[in-house]
């Protein structure tokens, strides 16, 4: 892998959203996907490609009107967001070489972004990030866990001085203040900059994306702050879509308060809630560089079945 006679009739191209160019490279998508992960799966990616090619930017590998690779690209929130990085054969000079022209398209067509990232989105077969690190970017590996209820059984317990309370829209500016301690100057905060912010104020709009519903519904139950007196020190944000799988998106104490237990309370508080709700399954992604919160979740009863990387690539600061 990574060894290629660059074609001497090779282009890639730059094809923005809605470009009639866009038939053609979904017909061999398909057929070149299902020929190597099946039918279905073709059916299902090339539907999801159809949808972003109507609103986002495409960066196409060719030889002689052959397809061999294509990324795509938006904007979200200041964040240049990247994803389906996809080649026909294994190749990391392909890939780079991909990445790096929506580098230079994305910068060229959203000046104002401050970020470069991609997460989740590598197809089958293509998880490998080695050619989005020959384009700069820094990419780091999260786990997917999973825990199922059914034969889960435990009951919280709380340290002295503290309670935890169902989620209320009136301690946002309190959640934002601690999401954004716990985690500055972590590698977390690096991977998802455009969610922490530089600043509680930015970390609020992150949050607020969240209790929107941008990544699903969220379970008003199950999302639980932590107090010490007055003060709000933790909170656990919790998302359901009605299918009988709840995903815990973000899970932060406040430095200040951690090492009492408050992470797992909080947890297991959310999990108790959850199945007495009929959820049978809680899946969440941690950074495995994050060996605290892997073993927290490990010995909670979750368990590893699969692993994404994320990457960001170093964009110049804008003020």
């Amino acid at each position: 892998m990574g060894e290629r006679q660059p074609s001497p009739t090779q282009t890639i191209l730059h094809l923005p959203a809605g470009s009639v160019d866009w038939a053609g490279v979904l017909t061999q998508f398909t057929l070149l996907l299902a020929a190597r992960e099946g039918r279905a799966y073709a059916t299902w990616a090339s539907e999801r490609l159809l949808r972003f090619s109507r609103k986002g930017e495409g960066i196409v590998a060719l030889s002689d009107g052959k397809l061999l690779g294509l990324l795509l690209l938006e904007l979200q929130d200041h964040s240049i967001e990247f994803s389906f990085p996809w080649t026909c054969e294994p190749d990391v000079m392909l890939a780079g070489e991909i990445a790096t022209t929506a580098i230079a398209v994305g910068r060229a067509l959203y000046p104002e972004a401050r970020y470069l990232r991609m997460e989740r989105q590598l197809l089958p077969g293509q998880a490998d990030p080695v050619g989005l690190e020959t384009a700069g970017a820094c990419c780091r590996w999260r786990n997917r866990m999973m825990l199922e209820l059914a034969n889960w059984h435990d009951s919280p317990h709380i340290a002295a001085g503290y309670r935890v309370v169902p989620w209320n829209i009136r301690d946002l500016e309190a959640a934002a203040a601690v999401v954004y301690r716990a985690n500055i100057n972590t590698l977390d905060a690096v991977l998802y900059a455009p969610f922490f912010g530089e600043s509680p104020a930015q970390c609020r709009k992150g949050l607020l994306s969240i209790l929107s519903g941008t990544y699903g519904p969220l379970h008003p139950q199950a999302t639980i702050c932590a107090f010490h007196d007055s003060t709000l020190v933790g909170i656990n944000l919790v998302i359901h879509e009605g299918t009988g799988l709840a995903s815990i998106v973000e899970l932060s104490v406040d430095p200040a308060h951690q090492r009492q237990g408050l992470g797992r309370a909080l947890m297991m508080r959310t999990l108790q809630i959850l199945k007495a709700d009929h959820i049978e399954r809680v899946e969440l992604a941690v950074t495995q560089e994050n060996a605290r919160a892997v073993n927290l979740y490990a010995s909670l009863g979750f368990l590893e079945y699969g692993e994404f990387p994320v990457c960001v690539w170093p964009l110049e600061r804008r003020d």
